[in-house]
């Protein structure tokens, strides 16, 4: 059940009857604590304990570490339990096929390969649930007692499915016993949710279908055509998670909470470093918190400093899918962190030319994160060298029109995405925002194409 499908605002429009008949005798935590769980079984009821489970664990292990904090000892041992238990349930679920797929071509050992169901949104509660037990063992946060609180944090619904990944010290402070609808907040909401279905509908799942087509079976067309197809799946990916980002955003703030912006106008980056600090924020962020300096960050000398980008991008390409595709592109963006970083202390270039390579850099990434098996990588970047080396290019005139239409459509898709909304549509009349956000709406209702997707990051 996604955001933008019809089952949602079903979904949506009984909640918020249940909330308006039983707000006078329940609290506002609990009511979405119940619609949170009721979302999360609507997708498989049978993993709803196991994020029950997760976030009982946490919360024993955060009032232990809390209670024993001046036992340094047992803290530790406490904090290892969490991450043990919550970092094992994710290898298992979702990365034993892939190490008995390794075992077994490596050693030959015959090894049956499982056929383990991935638990929806896993990889993201399990990251915030780690992330609290290690805030409350740093002494960053006090430990919640109250399991209902608790329980809401972990499986908020806005954001349990593909993120933002909230900090505890962000949401707790904005809890209240009552849900208060406000006007200004509803307004808000409205209009960013339908922008995240614009963004989702209209352009995200458009672009999908030709990227889809082209990456299924690379061999059957020419590296313009694959160049074209991966510059579309670069935009569609920022569009789709961006969109999902802005549902999440806008149903939150709905509800009176405030999430934290998960994309910064990514492909305006003048290098790798910037770009990660404006892609996918809340991941890049926990891994930096959490991974990068308790490794020693750049405190430490320079092959361990390497190291560590490296170790990081690799867990972050792991972190995406039990893929060697996903590890290779994570490790592709470490090497271009320590070039770009190297490179830029040597010489500064323009800012549209720094900005052009690194989009160039970004989309060369997305091959290996884009294609399913290394058979198809390796296919996509051999046509893609014969066409820039030998001006391989089949029906020549025909691929040249359709890509320059595709290129202009990406242009004007990313000029619209970069431009912050925030500096100018506060200014304009409530009834120009009204109007133009009904034919935004129009739009999106009336062209999106009639097969759904669901959004990309559900996979992860």
């Amino acid at each position: 059940m996604s955001f933008s499908t019809y089952d949602f605002f079903i979904f949506f429009s009984l909640f918020l009857f249940f909330i308006v008949a039983s707000r006078r005798w329940i609290s506002g935590q609990l009511i979405l604590l119940i619609g949170s769980w009721s979302f999360y079984a609507i997708w498989n009821f049978l993993f709803l304990p196991l994020l029950i489970g997760s976030t009982l664990v946490d919360f024993v292990i955060g009032q232990k570490i809390e209670d024993n904090y001046q036992d340094k000892k047992k803290c530790r041992r406490f904090l290892f339990v969490s991450i043990f238990l919550n970092i094992g349930a994710l290898v298992f679920f979702k990365y034993t096929r892939f190490l008995t797929q390794v075992c077994d071509d490596v050693f030959d050992l015959g090894l049956p390969i499982p056929d383990i169901i991935l638990p929806l949104a896993i990889s993201f509660y399990t990251f915030q649930t780690v992330s609290y037990s290690i805030d409350v063992y740093r002494g960053h946060i006090k430990a919640r007692r109250n399991f209902i609180d608790f329980a809401l944090y972990v499986s908020f619904f806005p954001q349990l499915v593909a993120g933002p990944i909230i900090r505890a010290s962000q949401f707790f402070p904005q809890m209240t016993k009552n849900i208060n609808f406000s006007w200004e907040n509803s307004s808000w909401a409205l209009q960013r949710f339908i922008w995240g279905l614009f963004k989702k509908l209209l352009i995200a799942d458009t672009l999908a279908i030709t990227v889809n087509q082209i990456y299924a079976d690379p061999s059957s067309y020419s590296g313009l055509q694959l160049i074209a197809a991966t510059a579309m799946f670069s935009l569609q990916l920022y569009v789709d998670f961006s969109a999902y980002s802005d549902l999440a955003l806008a149903l939150a703030r709905f509800f009176g909470y405030k999430i934290p912006e998960n994309f910064n106008n990514p492909y305006f980056a003048r290098n790798i470093s910037e770009f990660w600090k404006r892609w996918h924020i809340s991941l890049t962020t926990w891994f930096r918190d959490y991974l990068y300096i308790p490794l020693g960050g750049n405190k430490v000398s320079t092959f361990r400093w390497h190291c560590n980008i490296l170790i990081v991008f690799a867990c972050s390409g792991l972190w995406h899918g039990a893929n060697w595709g996903y590890v290779i592109w994570g490790l592709f963006n470490g090497v271009l962190i320590l070039i770009s970083v190297h490179l830029g202390a040597l010489f500064k270039l323009p800012r549209l030319v720094a900005q052009f390579l690194t989009v160039f850099a970004i989309m060369t990434s997305f091959v290996f994160f884009r294609s399913e098996t290394w058979e198809k990588t390796t296919i996509v970047f051999g046509k893609i060298k014969n066409f820039l080396l030998n001006n391989d290019v089949q029906n020549n005139w025909i691929e040249l029109q359709k890509s320059f239409w595709i290129c202009v459509t990406i242009c004007l898709a990313c000029w619209v995405c970069h431009m912050n909304w925030h500096r100018f549509w506060p200014k304009l009349p409530s009834l120009l925002r009204s109007l133009i956000m009904a034919i935004i709406l129009w739009l999106t209702l009336a062209f999106s194409p009639e097969v759904y997707r669901d959004f990309y990051y559900f996979i992860f």
